[in-house]
């Protein structure tokens, strides 16, 4: 590993693979243990810090220290491990951040889940407090564990939204902050009536974003923060081909309504919700816009009718004699941005990247950064296919950490086997001028790795094998 410099920290990302196969238990404490080794040399390979005290060089004593996980929602019992940051490795980085802090400040673990996601469920899947308590050490800081979202959506036997019921949300309440021109969704505002994020209220979205005004709803818990772990969960992405660390930000904010997904219609009307004109994409859409209108029991009834129109039509869409485009016959599946020419979410995660990196605690920007983020990827089992609510496992036995958050992107895009430029995200957090994403140049970013064929700058690296299944929208297109 190459002799580092404060000038040379940021282009260094660690890419650790482990000797763990899976995650232990909260009772296993050998494996807790091992585990927690792996994270110090993962951070170690980063320059992040030295053995003795891994975080010793970025937490001061006294200082608000925000980790923020991917706990995107609970888990049905199909995509298991593949799903969210795992506790295990959560709980193996407070103990490391405990030293610290010397017993005076503040450790706060925190997310905003979709809003259909059941939050004590959510706790009760991913064990947190059991991981906690079994590495808790005397004289430990109390752990705070945050909902960040301000509501909570039910729903009916239909899917339809029935109730939103209002959370605790941070108990420090949140920040509008508006990037107005410095936005990155400014250059596609002209028609900001299409902005919208499926099944939220457009009017909010709308109301939101618009020439010269992009509003977004930040905690003040992560604004008063001097330091946010970054602790994201690897997997592909159906709107945005993968998330990672620059991803993982889009749960900082308070009501997913500040958010715009996707510009309703597709590509051929001047949206990127699907490909070309979408004649079946705009049928089924009407079907179930005509459904939240409906009484129950005739909801029922043409949610049948509608299941055995919708594979009528995925045959027709194969017809080539049809006048659909072929990127609508091709992408019949595809809607709701779910492909690679959604061209919108990409500007609001890298808006939020630059609230996280710029805004003060008052969430006026800066021109200097106003925080440390350090970034601890929990790759050991990701996620490919159809994430980032439906991932299938894969075993990748990696950690992967930098102070960079882009560079631990362009890493994990290149183990999965992804172009970097085909990830609008990581690609444009590379071309961010007055504000910038990332001090490092891609051509310059160095992985330092325990394998030695992986110590290398990224671009010179040999193929990682990995090879992640893209999701549907975005395959053929993102494979390096």
């Amino acid at each position: 590993m190459p002799q580092l410099t404060t000038q040379n920290r940021q282009k260094i990302v660690s890419l650790l693979q482990t000797t763990i196969s899976g995650y232990p238990r909260p009772d296993d404490v050998e494996g807790l243990g091992l585990l927690r080794r792996e994270i110090v040399h993962a951070l170690g390979l980063a320059g992040v810090g030295d053995e003795n005290n891994i975080f010793g060089k970025h937490i001061q004593p006294g200082q608000s220290v925000v980790i923020k996980p991917n706990w995107v929602r609970e888990d049905d019992g199909s995509w298991s491990d593949a799903l969210i940051t795992h506790s295990s490795l959560i709980a193996a980085t407070v103990s490391l951040v405990q030293p610290a802090l010397q017993g005076r400040g503040t450790i706060t673990i925190a997310d905003a889940p979709i809003q259909g996601a059941d939050w004590e469920r959510l706790l009760a899947f991913n064990r947190i407090n059991e991981y906690l308590e079994a590495l808790r050490q005397p004289g430990w800081l109390p752990v705070d564990i945050i909902d960040l979202r301000m509501v909570r959506t039910r729903f009916d036997s239909l899917g339809r939204r029935t109730m939103l019921d209002e959370t605790p949300g941070d108990p420090l309440g949140y920040c509008l902050i508006d990037l107005k021109d410095k936005s990155a969704l400014e250059p596609i505002s002209n028609d900001s009536s299409l902005f919208e994020v499926s099944g939220y209220d457009q009017k909010t979205t709308i109301n939101s974003h618009a020439p010269g005004k992009h509003q977004y709803l930040i905690s003040k818990t992560v604004l008063s923060s001097e330091v946010v772990i970054n602790m994201p969960k690897l997997k592909t992405h159906k709107k945005a081909g993968m998330t990672c660390c620059l991803k993982n930000m889009v749960g900082i904010n308070g009501k997913k309504e500040y958010l715009p997904h996707h510009r309703r219609g597709g590509s051929g009307q001047g949206g990127d919700e699907y490909p070309g004109r979408g004649i079946y994409n705009k049928t089924e859409r009407s079907v179930i816009e005509a459904l939240a209108t409906m009484p129950k029991p005739v909801g029922k009834f043409i949610l049948l009718v509608g299941v055995a129109f919708k594979r009528v039509l995925r045959t027709l869409s194969k017809v080539p004699s049809l006048k659909a485009s072929s990127a609508s016959r091709h992408h019949f599946d595809i809607g709701e941005g779910s492909w690679h020419g959604n061209d919108t979410i990409w500007r609001t995660v890298n808006d939020l990247n630059k609230i996280l990196i710029f805004a003060d605690k008052n969430g006026i920007l800066k021109p200097a950064r106003q925080r440390v983020q350090i970034n601890l990827v929990d790759a050991i089992i990701a996620g490919e296919g159809e994430g980032p609510l439906e991932p299938a496992a894969k075993a990748v036995g990696c950690i992967i950490a930098g102070l960079d958050a882009a560079a631990g992107d362009a890493a994990a895009c290149w183990l999965m086997g992804y172009d970097h430029n085909k990830i609008p995200a990581l690609r444009e957090s590379l071309a961010d001028g007055k504000y910038p994403l990332s001090d490092v140049s891609y051509h310059d970013m160095t992985v330092s790795s325990n394998k030695p064929e992986w110590n290398d700058k990224i671009n010179q690296l040999p193929k990682s094998g990995f090879n992640f299944t893209p999701p549907k929208g975005w395959g053929g297109h993102i494979e390096g």
